[in-house]
């Protein structure tokens, strides 16, 4: 037997688009400020630079990593992520070169911001999510909660500016999360 569905909250308003607006910039700015932690020393945070390592090798066209510490498929995201932005950054003047290989070479620190932004981009995406998924099944009091909790979650934020799949696991865990609950009270099930 089906428990019965909550009301639904009331739509939301500016106001409270605003709120999610303040909260997603205090998460991006726990988020981004140490992007640059430990550089120019490769080895600051100990996960990073085996990582990085390994997209090297992806865009020199070596795929088989023989390496198990994390899937492949998170190294091949980082990899295009990174090929990306060198290629964005270098048509913009903002890097010496838009070959990753070669960046990896001559200047590797300057890999490690964009690749820590990918997390940073998931672990803001989290706290979006979290925050619309809360306000859609239990309102505004909880939405703004679970939002605001999220965004300054010490542990969230310090591993959402680190080249590691957390942030980037917790963003795909919630969103399984959220459309399972929502196939579950699916009419057709």
């Amino acid at each position: 037997m089906r428990a019965p569905r909550p009301s639904s909250p009331a739509a939301p308003t500016a106001l409270d688009w605003g709120g999610l607006a303040v909260l997603l910039l205090a998460a991006t700015a726990l988020r981004v400020f140490a992007l640059d932690l430990g550089l120019p020393h490769l080895r600051a945070r100990p996960d990073e630079f085996p990582i990085l390592e390994r997209t090297v090798e992806a865009a020199q066209g070596r795929f088989d990593f023989d390496w198990g510490v994390y899937p492949p498929a998170y190294l091949y995201l980082h990899w295009l992520w990174g090929e990306l932005w060198v290629h964005v950054g270098a048509a913009f003047g903002l890097l010496p070169t838009s070959d990753y290989v070669a960046l990896w070479r001559d200047d590797a620190p300057r890999l490690y911001p964009i690749q820590r932004a990918l997390s940073a981009l998931c672990g803001v995406a989290t706290v979006a999510l979290a925050g619309i998924a809360a306000w859609r099944r239990l309102g505004r009091a909880a939405a703004a909660s679970v939002a605001a909790w999220l965004a300054l979650c010490f542990l969230h934020a310090r591993d959402s500016h680190a080249i590691k799949p957390d942030a980037l696991l917790a963003l795909v865990a919630l969103a399984v999360v959220v459309l399972s609950a929502r196939l579950a009270r699916a009419p057709s099930l």
